[in-house]
């Protein structure tokens, strides 16, 4: 479905400016060199490929002293090897390298280019995070608009956006992984969606690129990928129409894109292929935290982001017209969920809402879109009972997102009733 309102790009650019301002507003009062910063523990480990590439030359005696230390040990500077070690996939570093050298560069217009580590390289990669973020959210609405509506895509992508984790990620944690893993995946749902009818070259090899990517930045989700298989209509009928040499061609620029992790692992390790979670597993394996991941008052991903109710009525409401899509959602769901849950840090430290789902949103985007044409069908009286229940759910997000201050008080104690209605209840930060 086309949107005819000359006025579309207008209103996304509008909402970039809106978030720009949004994610400025906040990080521009958080100090560096603390929990609040863009680059602390996980965000600096994904971040310190870049000045390590640009300004140290991956050498670990080059860098200032101790940065590690105050960045929250997401990465080591080994003096002894003079090598930079960080467990962390290196895909993030790339999307945000662009940020960093237009920064960089404009700092040193002025003279005053600094360590890569100072506020300004902050805010550059907070507006990337915003910018990517905005992007993902458009590929994914030129999806959604070929099955539904203009208003019930609208809506959907509202609550999607206001309703959950993804305004964290996506405004407040730009240092993280997750909304590049966003974008990714709606690009891939675009992709796919592009070759329904027609096998096109130039989006095949797109598609490998996607692969890889995904792979690059957070290598976990590599596993979500074939879903969208029950996703898009006719993919798999596309799939079975590949030969050899379209499969031998997507090879180069599948291994182009993950050169970079495969180099960076037989620097840091003698070898291509490593593991970099060393001591750390999936110890729940048999024993998945699944309550504690859905339900747990700290970050449990419903008790968060209780919109997801809806998105799980609406898979089950695709049940009925689409099974399988439906199908793909509900693999997605449990995958996730129990992959997670069997993690020996299953609710992934300081976090909200569960932040081992966001990737995977372009996916769970179709069960609450199918909610809100499911509910716009219904009595004006029924639908302004949902609509009401919907504000509720936002505002109650947003209360604990502008509430929330990076990590829970207290390790361990998950079902604390008293922390959650505190957050609730108290002033915004």
């Amino acid at each position: 479905m086309k949107i005819n309102s000359s006025y579309t790009k207008y209103l996304w650019l509008l909402l970039v400016g809106l978030f720009v301002f949004l994610a400025l507003n906040k990080k521009s009062k958080d100090k560096i060199y603390t929990y609040h910063s863009t680059f602390w523990a996980d965000a600096a480990g994904y971040y310190v490929y870049v000045p390590a590439a640009f300004l140290y030359q991956f050498e670990a005696r080059n860098f200032p002293d101790s940065v590690d230390t105050k960045t929250g040990f997401g990465f080591k500077l080994n003096l002894t090897t003079n090598k930079v070690e960080s467990k962390y996939a290196i895909g993030t570093a790339l999307f945000e390298a662009p940020a960093f050298l237009i920064t960089h560069n404009l700092l040193k217009l002025q003279e005053k280019a600094g360590t890569g580590f100072e506020k300004p390289y902050q805010l550059g990669i907070s507006i990337s995070a915003v910018l990517f973020f905005i992007w993902g959210l458009w590929l994914l609405s030129r999806v959604l608009l070929v099955y539904y509506s203009v208003q019930n895509v609208g809506l959907g992508l509202g609550l999607l956006v206001l309703g959950t984790n993804l305004y964290y990620y996506g405004i407040f944690m730009g240092g993280f992984s997750h909304v590049y893993s966003f974008f990714l995946f709606s690009a891939w749902l675009y992709a796919w969606q592009q070759l329904k009818n027609k096998f096109s070259l130039k989006y095949w090899l797109l598609i490998a690129a996607l692969a890889g990517a995904i792979f690059l930045v957070r290598q976990l989700n590599i596993l979500f990928l074939p879903l969208v298989l029950l996703l898009i209509p006719n993919a798999i009928a596309v799939l079975k129409g590949l030969n050899l040499k379209h499969w031998l061609i997507a090879v180069p620029p599948f291994i182009m894109v993950v050169a970079p992790q495969l180099a960076y692992n037989y620097y840091l390790h003698g070898s291509i292929i490593s593991y970099s979670y060393a001591g750390e597993s999936f110890l729940y394996f048999g024993n998945p935290k699944l309550k504690e991941v859905w339900f747990a008052f700290e970050n449990g991903w419903f008790t968060n982001n209780p919109i997801h109710l809806y998105t799980l009525l609406g898979m089950l409401i695709l049940g009925r017209e689409k099974p399988q899509r439906a199908l793909g959602l509900w693999i997605a769901f449990v995958l996730v969920s129990y992959l997670y849950a069997s993690w020996w840090s299953y609710l992934l430290g300081c976090a909200f809402g569960h932040r081992g789902f966001v990737d995977l949103y372009p996916y769970f985007a179709f069960g609450l879109v199918a909610f809100v044409h499911f509910l716009n069908q219904q009595s004006r009286a029924v639908r302004n009972f949902g609509y009401l229940a919907f504000f509720i759910c936002v505002a109650f997000n947003l209360k604990l997102i502008y509430t929330y201050d990076t990590c829970w008080p207290t390790q361990d104690q998950h079902w604390r009733l008293d922390i959650f209605w505190h957050l609730l209840t108290s002033p915004p930060n």
